[in-house]
């Protein structure tokens, strides 16, 4: 980030600190141990995507793809985009169709 070339702004700054309680050494010592046993997963972010929830599966819910983004806005958009398709295909009316 070049935009800010002497100080980072305060929102733009993430601050690590190191604690020395025993809650903080068992949480660093419990990660530890999770990297090496699992060497190949990769913490990040939250994941967004699209879910359905069928009165019959309650409380289950399944996936209608993949979580694959990182932004909530892409998996907004690709509900409007399932809702917008499923609202065309369903309707067996040739000229409500068209206007979809």
């Amino acid at each position: 980030m070049d935009d800010h070339p002497g100080k980072s702004p305060d929102h733009l700054t993430i601050n690590v600190t190191h604690r020395d309680d025993p809650v903080f050494e068992v949480t660093e010592a419990d990660a530890f141990a999770s990297v090496r046993k699992y060497p190949n997963i990769v913490v990040r972010g939250p994941l967004f995507g699209l879910a359905v929830q069928r009165r019959g599966e309650r409380p289950r819910w399944r996936l209608m793809g993949e979580l694959d983004t990182g932004f909530p806005q892409m998996a907004r958009d690709e509900l409007n985009s399932h809702l917008w398709f499923k609202a065309k295909d369903d309707t067996e009316d040739r000229a409500e169709r068209r206007s979809l």
